[in-house]
């Protein structure tokens, strides 16, 4: 019988990390401006792992975003638009400023402004 080599601690180690040490890490590797590997070469990371909480960390971003949003419903009533202005969407922020759009913009796009 053949004996099997035993695996690698720290490959086994890897797949037990959790979100509350992993999702700090990602965010210093945003502000650290280095590339993901070399990020997970200097803390030990194997890359795959680092994706996976990467993506993890983005999808809960994304969520929290969602749920946070300071977008309220619009309704506009064309009988009353400034047909004076070449803008065809105009949003008032509550600082005063005013920003013009010449066609109608995807919410995304918007939202990405703000």
């Amino acid at each position: 019988m053949l004996a099997r080599p035993l695996p690698c601690r720290k490959k086994i180690m890897a797949h037990f990390r959790t979100e509350e040490e992993m999702f700090p890490l990602v965010a210093q590797w945003h502000e650290s401006g280095q590339t993901q590997k070399a990020f997970c070469i200097q803390h030990s990371i194997p890359v795959s792992i680092f994706a996976y909480w990467l993506r993890r960390y983005r999808d809960q971003q994304d969520s929290t975003e969602d749920k946070q949003s300071n977008f309220v419903p619009v309704r506009c009533d064309p009988v009353r638009m400034d047909v004076s202005s070449p803008a065809a969407l105009e949003v008032a922020l509550p600082s005063g400023a005013v920003l013009r759009f010449a066609q109608v913009v995807p919410v995304g796009y918007l939202k990405s402004l703000l």
